[in-house]
């Protein structure tokens, strides 16, 4: 008898496991369904507006004005349905924006079909701007609402090591910074002072993140605390791949540590592992930052610090899309039936988009399989 309460805890357990991920499913199609509305919406304005002539510079001027604030309020819809659906999830993990304009496009393009039944040709051009839209258009719409609510991510998901290592802060500053090291570590040379009066090495920008925090505990003894971890596009990955990594990079630590190499004027540094509460609160850090800070008062300064690290590339697609965008649909409403302007554009855009997008995927990827086989 005493194993049916742990097995009704395990499958009280399992269940609220799944039941978290069946809400979530189904707030991925709610999302989907009111935002498949708003496309009909304003599909329905934008072919009314086009008939409405505009004989005057001034009456075509405040047109393109109001199709672009139109088009801005679609453009938001994902973005305050993700934050509002999230909220109401208990792990707070992300609506995706781009989740709900696939279920939209389900929706839009039965509309089109019952509303272009006789006129194929205009169904199947609207339905490829709704294509372009959703893929593009969800990639923007994805990377504003990350930097709002942040990835999801629990302590499991980082690895962390601590070490107490008989050196001061300067001279394992100065080891850490060597060139070569801090590229097979794959750390950032430009380490900053934490608030603590520490020393903390910040995450290289390719492959998978380690970061490395030194606090002095005594005049001949330093706390070394390294985490490292991996950001998928909506939350933290733990794979076998990381742990693989994790293992290999805290071994040329140890090495490093252990056996001087030639022309380096030291004997080896003793080290031990440890267990400090410092390691604990680094891991709260990157937690904290990489939850975001949705409906609080630090909602200002996490979207600052998110959109910093959006590149020179991310921001040359980001305002390309824009501007492509913008003159595809001016060119329907004031062009009317040229639509083949505006397909021309949208190609344009999309060709303009691989270019920037699938060399850096591919780098990425080989970054990280580099990463994980070296060391």
């Amino acid at each position: 008898m005493s194993g049916i309460p742990s097995a009704y805890r395990q499958l009280r357990s399992l269940l609220s496991q799944q039941g978290e991920i069946v809400r979530w499913v189904v707030f991925v199609f709610l999302g989907g369904s009111i935002n498949g509305v708003a496309w009909q919406v304003y599909a329905n304005f934008i072919s009314y507006y086009a008939r409405i002539p505009t004989p005057t510079t001034q009456s075509t001027v405040i047109s393109l004005i109001v199709v672009i604030l139109v088009s801005a309020g679609l453009f938001l819809v994902p973005i305050l349905l993700s934050l509002s659906l999230t909220r109401f999830l208990p792990s707070r993990q992300l609506v995706p924006p781009f989740y709900m304009n696939i279920i939209a496009l389900g929706f839009f393009a039965n509309y089109l079909y019952t509303l272009y039944h006789g006129s194929p040709d205009t169904a199947i051009f609207d339905l490829y701007i709704a294509l372009f839209y959703t893929a593009l258009g969800g990639v923007f719409q994805d990377r504003i609402s990350v930097g709002i609510v942040g990835k999801g991510a629990v302590r499991e998901d980082i690895i962390g090591y601590a070490f107490t290592v008989n050196c001061d802060i300067p001279t394992l500053r100065s080891l850490l910074s060597n060139e070569q090291y801090a590229r097979r570590i794959n750390i950032n040379r430009n380490w900053y002072e934490s608030k603590d009066g520490g020393v903390v090495f910040p995450p290289s920008e390719k492959g998978f993140s380690i970061s490395i925090a030194l606090k002095k505990k005594s005049d001949d003894w330093t706390l070394m605390s390294v985490c490292i971890w991996n950001e998928g596009r909506y939350n933290f990955v733990r794979t076998a791949e990381l742990e693989e990594f994790a293992s290999d990079k805290v071994a040329y630590l140890k090495d490093i540590l252990s056996n001087p190499r030639v022309g380096e004027n030291r004997a080896p540094i003793p080290f031990a592992r440890a267990v400090s509460t410092d390691l604990d609160r680094m891991i709260d850090n990157i937690l904290d930052e990489a939850g975001g800070s949705m409906l609080t008062s630090r909602f200002s300064m996490n979207l600052v610090i998110h959109t910093e690290r959006i590149s020179t590339v991310g921001w040359i697609q980001l305002v390309l899309f824009v501007a492509i965008t913008g003159i595809c649909i001016a060119l329907l409403v004031i062009g009317g039936t040229d639509e083949t302007l505006a397909g021309v554009g949208g190609l344009v855009s999309i060709a303009v988009y691989l270019v920037f997008q699938l060399p850096q995927n591919a780098q990425h990827q080989r970054v990280n399989r580099e990463m994980s086989s070296t060391s």
